[in-house]
């Protein structure tokens, strides 16, 4: 799947890498554009970890999980957020 570079946060590069993705610090980030990175710091969000959803051999969906911190806990989390990304 090819996603415009331009609108492609953590999930998309999720969904392309096929690879769940962490952005450990939003504010340091280059994988957002200016805006998207201002939008997500206006609303508090400081760190992201997404994980594409597969139904059979085609993703679905991303799961995206915001932390107000940045790096919160992400490694310990990143079990969680694939045991929800199977479930879903």
């Amino acid at each position: 799947m090819s996603i415009d570079p331009s609108h492609c946060g953590v999930c998309g590069a999720a969904v392309e890498s096929g690879h769940p993705r962490i952005v450990a610090d939003v504010a340091a980030a280059k994988t957002y554009s200016q805006a998207w990175r201002e939008l997500l710091l206006t609303c508090g969000c400081r760190s992201v970890l997404s994980n594409r959803i597969w139904d059979g051999d085609t993703v679905v969906a991303c799961l995206s999980v915001h932390f107000s911190k940045p790096d919160c806990e992400l490694p310990k989390n990143n079990d969680l957020i694939a045991a929800a990304t199977h479930l879903a």
